[in-house]
Protein backbone atom coordinates (compact mmCIF):
# COMPACT_ATOMS: atom_id res chain seq x y z
CA UNK A 1 0.00 0.00 0.00
CA UNK A 2 0.84 3.62 -0.38
CA UNK A 3 3.20 4.99 2.21
CA UNK A 4 3.95 1.48 3.31
CA UNK A 5 7.57 0.77 3.47
CA UNK A 6 8.83 -2.25 1.91
CA UNK A 7 11.15 -3.09 4.43
CA UNK A 8 9.49 -2.93 7.84
CA UNK A 9 12.15 -4.29 9.49
CA UNK A 10 14.78 -1.56 8.60
CA UNK A 11 12.62 1.39 9.61
CA UNK A 12 12.21 -0.57 12.67
CA UNK A 13 15.92 -1.35 13.29
CA UNK A 14 16.34 2.81 12.36
CA UNK A 15 14.36 3.40 15.42
CA UNK A 16 17.15 1.76 17.70
CA UNK A 17 19.79 4.09 19.51
CA UNK A 18 23.13 3.94 18.14
CA UNK A 19 24.64 3.41 21.52
CA UNK A 20 22.54 0.81 21.94
CA UNK A 21 23.05 -0.88 19.14
CA UNK A 22 26.65 -0.94 19.48
CA UNK A 23 26.36 -2.05 22.88
CA UNK A 24 24.57 -5.43 20.88
CA UNK A 25 27.04 -5.78 18.80
CA UNK A 26 29.92 -5.42 21.07
CA UNK A 27 27.87 -8.12 23.10
CA UNK A 28 27.24 -10.79 20.20
CA UNK A 29 30.99 -10.17 19.67
CA UNK A 30 31.99 -11.12 22.84
CA UNK A 31 29.85 -14.07 22.53
CA UNK A 32 31.07 -15.24 19.56
CA UNK A 33 34.72 -14.73 20.83
CA UNK A 34 34.25 -16.40 23.63
CA UNK A 35 32.24 -19.64 22.12
CA UNK A 36 34.99 -20.21 18.94
CA UNK A 37 38.00 -19.59 21.81
CA UNK A 38 36.14 -22.79 23.42
CA UNK A 39 35.98 -24.97 20.51
CA UNK A 40 39.14 -24.19 19.10
CA UNK A 41 41.21 -24.48 22.41
CA UNK A 42 38.93 -26.72 24.14
CA UNK A 43 39.68 -30.43 24.58
CA UNK A 44 37.71 -31.42 21.90
CA UNK A 45 39.29 -29.39 19.10
CA UNK A 46 36.20 -29.96 16.68
CA UNK A 47 35.41 -26.03 15.34
CA UNK A 48 31.99 -24.64 13.18
CA UNK A 49 34.35 -23.06 10.91
CA UNK A 50 31.78 -20.57 9.12
CA UNK A 51 30.74 -17.87 11.28
CA UNK A 52 29.19 -15.72 8.65
CA UNK A 53 25.87 -13.85 9.73
CA UNK A 54 24.07 -16.22 8.33
CA UNK A 55 24.87 -18.73 10.52
CA UNK A 56 24.45 -16.19 13.80
CA UNK A 57 20.83 -17.01 15.49
CA UNK A 58 19.85 -14.15 18.27
CA UNK A 59 17.08 -15.04 20.36
CA UNK A 60 15.86 -11.04 20.74
CA UNK A 61 14.11 -12.38 23.72
CA UNK A 62 16.79 -14.12 25.90
CA UNK A 63 19.83 -12.32 23.35
CA UNK A 64 21.10 -15.81 23.53
CA UNK A 65 23.02 -16.85 20.26
CA UNK A 66 22.81 -19.60 18.54
CA UNK A 67 25.22 -20.83 15.54
CA UNK A 68 23.91 -23.14 12.77
CA UNK A 69 24.91 -25.30 9.86
CA UNK A 70 27.60 -27.10 11.28
CA UNK A 71 28.41 -28.96 7.44
CA UNK A 72 31.72 -26.85 7.74
CA UNK A 73 33.37 -28.17 10.19
CA UNK A 74 36.95 -28.91 11.12
CA UNK A 75 38.58 -30.78 13.63
CA UNK A 76 42.59 -29.86 15.18
CA UNK A 77 45.01 -32.51 15.97
CA UNK A 78 46.65 -31.90 18.95
CA UNK A 79 49.48 -30.71 17.59
CA UNK A 80 47.99 -28.19 15.26
CA UNK A 81 46.08 -26.89 18.41
CA UNK A 82 49.24 -26.85 20.46
CA UNK A 83 51.10 -24.87 17.93
CA UNK A 84 48.41 -22.25 17.47
CA UNK A 85 47.91 -22.13 20.98
CA UNK A 86 51.64 -20.90 21.56
CA UNK A 87 51.36 -18.77 18.58
CA UNK A 88 48.53 -16.91 20.10
CA UNK A 89 50.31 -17.02 23.60
CA UNK A 90 53.28 -14.98 21.74
CA UNK A 91 50.95 -12.91 19.48
CA UNK A 92 49.23 -11.64 22.99
CA UNK A 93 52.83 -10.19 24.44
CA UNK A 94 52.33 -7.37 22.25
CA UNK A 95 49.05 -6.28 24.52
CA UNK A 96 47.08 -3.67 22.88
CA UNK A 97 49.37 -2.27 20.17
CA UNK A 98 47.22 -1.78 17.03
CA UNK A 99 48.22 -4.27 14.18
CA UNK A 100 50.56 -1.45 12.91
CA UNK A 101 53.01 -1.57 15.82
CA UNK A 102 52.72 -5.01 16.80
CA UNK A 103 56.24 -5.78 15.58
CA UNK A 104 57.33 -3.10 17.64
CA UNK A 105 55.55 -4.01 20.47
CA UNK A 106 57.26 -7.43 20.71
CA UNK A 107 60.12 -8.01 22.24
CA UNK A 108 63.05 -10.05 20.36
CA UNK A 109 62.34 -13.36 22.21
CA UNK A 110 58.52 -12.48 21.24
CA UNK A 111 58.97 -11.76 17.65
CA UNK A 112 61.05 -15.07 17.40
CA UNK A 113 58.58 -16.97 19.27
CA UNK A 114 55.60 -15.80 16.31
CA UNK A 115 57.86 -16.77 13.71
CA UNK A 116 58.76 -19.76 15.22
CA UNK A 117 55.14 -20.96 16.10
CA UNK A 118 53.78 -20.01 12.83
CA UNK A 119 57.10 -22.20 11.18
CA UNK A 120 55.71 -25.04 13.21
CA UNK A 121 52.18 -24.71 12.03
CA UNK A 122 53.35 -25.33 8.48
CA UNK A 123 53.08 -21.89 7.82
CA UNK A 124 56.57 -21.30 5.28
CA UNK A 125 57.08 -17.81 3.44
CA UNK A 126 60.22 -16.00 1.61
CA UNK A 127 60.52 -12.33 0.97
CA UNK A 128 59.19 -10.93 -2.54
CA UNK A 129 61.74 -8.48 -4.49
CA UNK A 130 59.49 -5.79 -3.13
CA UNK A 131 60.26 -7.60 0.54
CA UNK A 132 63.78 -7.22 0.31
CA UNK A 133 64.10 -3.55 -0.95
CA UNK A 134 61.35 -2.68 1.96
CA UNK A 135 63.72 -1.32 4.62
CA UNK A 136 61.95 -4.24 6.46
CA UNK A 137 63.26 -7.70 8.09
CA UNK A 138 62.11 -10.96 7.09
CA UNK A 139 61.73 -11.34 11.15
CA UNK A 140 59.24 -8.20 11.18
CA UNK A 141 57.36 -9.08 7.88
CA UNK A 142 56.71 -12.41 9.25
CA UNK A 143 55.30 -11.27 12.16
CA UNK A 144 53.35 -8.98 10.41
CA UNK A 145 51.88 -11.62 8.14
CA UNK A 146 51.44 -13.89 11.30
CA UNK A 147 48.58 -11.23 13.24
CA UNK A 148 46.91 -10.51 9.97
CA UNK A 149 46.39 -14.54 8.92
CA UNK A 150 45.59 -15.50 12.86
CA UNK A 151 44.80 -12.84 15.05
CA UNK A 152 41.92 -10.45 14.74
CA UNK A 153 43.34 -7.05 16.02
CA UNK A 154 43.18 -4.18 13.37
CA UNK A 155 41.29 -4.21 9.90
CA UNK A 156 43.42 -5.96 6.99
CA UNK A 157 43.46 -4.38 3.46
CA UNK A 158 45.65 -6.77 1.30
CA UNK A 159 45.91 -4.86 -2.24
CA UNK A 160 47.32 -1.40 0.21
CA UNK A 161 50.79 0.07 -0.93
CA UNK A 162 52.19 -1.72 2.22
CA UNK A 163 50.65 -4.95 2.78
CA UNK A 164 52.51 -7.22 3.46
CA UNK A 165 50.75 -9.94 0.76
CA UNK A 166 53.21 -7.65 -1.65
CA UNK A 167 56.32 -8.16 0.56
CA UNK A 168 56.34 -11.55 2.01
CA UNK A 169 54.66 -14.67 -0.33
CA UNK A 170 53.57 -17.90 1.06
CA UNK A 171 55.46 -21.04 -0.33
CA UNK A 172 53.23 -23.05 1.72
CA UNK A 173 50.47 -23.25 4.14
CA UNK A 174 48.49 -27.07 4.97
CA UNK A 175 45.47 -27.54 3.56
CA UNK A 176 44.00 -28.21 7.19
CA UNK A 177 44.71 -24.86 8.14
CA UNK A 178 42.29 -23.30 5.61
CA UNK A 179 39.31 -23.22 7.66
CA UNK A 180 41.37 -22.24 10.49
CA UNK A 181 42.48 -19.09 8.65
CA UNK A 182 38.57 -18.41 7.40
CA UNK A 183 37.28 -18.43 11.14
CA UNK A 184 40.06 -16.43 12.44
CA UNK A 185 39.17 -13.85 9.64
CA UNK A 186 35.29 -13.74 9.43
CA UNK A 187 36.08 -13.35 13.26
CA UNK A 188 38.10 -10.03 12.11
CA UNK A 189 35.34 -8.95 9.91
CA UNK A 190 32.45 -9.26 12.39
CA UNK A 191 34.72 -7.08 14.91
CA UNK A 192 35.11 -4.46 11.92
CA UNK A 193 31.04 -4.59 11.32
CA UNK A 194 30.56 -4.29 14.54
CA UNK A 195 33.09 -0.81 14.77
CA UNK A 196 35.43 -3.17 17.18
CA UNK A 197 38.73 -3.27 15.59
CA UNK A 198 40.19 -3.78 19.06
CA UNK A 199 39.03 -7.28 19.55
CA UNK A 200 42.05 -9.19 20.00
CA UNK A 201 41.82 -13.52 19.54
CA UNK A 202 45.15 -13.56 20.63
CA UNK A 203 44.38 -11.61 24.18
CA UNK A 204 41.49 -12.65 24.50
CA UNK A 205 42.22 -16.66 24.63
CA UNK A 206 44.88 -16.16 26.62
CA UNK A 207 44.02 -18.65 29.12
CA UNK A 208 42.55 -21.45 27.18
CA UNK A 209 46.14 -21.06 24.67
CA UNK A 210 47.62 -22.38 28.24
CA UNK A 211 45.38 -25.07 28.82
CA UNK A 212 45.70 -26.23 25.59
CA UNK A 213 49.49 -25.74 25.21
CA UNK A 214 49.88 -27.80 28.59
CA UNK A 215 47.56 -30.46 27.36
CA UNK A 216 49.39 -30.71 23.54
CA UNK A 217 52.66 -31.36 26.15
CA UNK A 218 51.45 -34.03 28.25
CA UNK A 219 50.27 -35.96 25.17
CA UNK A 220 53.60 -35.16 23.66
Amino acid sequence: PEGVSERPERAASSRVPAPVAAAAARRLLDTLVEAYGSMLLGPGRVFQADPHPGNILVDATTARVGLLDFGQSKRLTVAQQGAFARLLLAMATAGDAPLSGVAAALTAEGRAEVVASLAALGVVTELTALGATCGRTEEALTVDTAFRMFDSRGRVQPFAPDSTLKMLSTKSFPPDLFFLLRTVQMLRGIATAAGCDDVSVAVRWKARARAAVARASGAG
